[in-house]
């Protein structure tokens, strides 16, 4: 049974279309999924039974976990960008993602650990701004044509 559970825990994590980050109560890495290895640009292999704070170089998600860790609480849909470079010399895309930050308790109630899910929404953000700056586009073209009219400009 313990070996069909283990197969059953490996495919969920192999098949969802989010990052996974499981680290203990002791800030070790225990779960690094293979989307996370993507978004982070981290092997799992690296990072596993390591540190956050050495595993994780983003500083911002550092500090969400720092938070969960301090709080013992849960924090729910943060947006958190960072930064990819392509190399060390040149500066790299911006990913946004979509986070969620679970404080993990045994049945009797000690902190085991958090839970970290990550979901890239950086296209969505793209295109909500393309929407933005339709509106106000819009917008200065209404007001173009009324001030036109207002004050006779042709």
């Amino acid at each position: 049974m313990q070996q069909i559970e283990q197969n059953l825990y490996e495919i969920l994590l192999g098949n969802l279309k989010e990052a996974v980050i499981f680290a203990d109560d002791q800030g070790r890495i225990r779960i690094f999924n293979r989307i996370a290895e993507e978004y982070f640009q981290v092997s799992g292999e690296k990072v596993l039974g390591r540190k956050l704070n050495r595993a994780i170089p983003y500083r911002n998600i550092r500090k969400e976990f720092d938070l969960v860790y301090e709080t013992q609480e849960g924090r729910h849909d943060r947006e958190l960008a960072l930064q990819l470079a392509s190399s060390p010399s040149e500066e790299g895309e911006t990913r946004l993602l979509q986070s969620s930050f679970y404080p993990i308790f045994d049945r009797k109630g000690p902190f085991l650990g958090c839970l970290a899910t990550f979901a890239d929404v950086t296209e969505k953000g793209r295109l909500s701004r393309e929407i933005s700056k339709s509106r106000d586009l819009s917008t200065i073209g209404v007001l173009a044509r009324w001030m036109a009219m207002r004050f006779g400009i042709h």
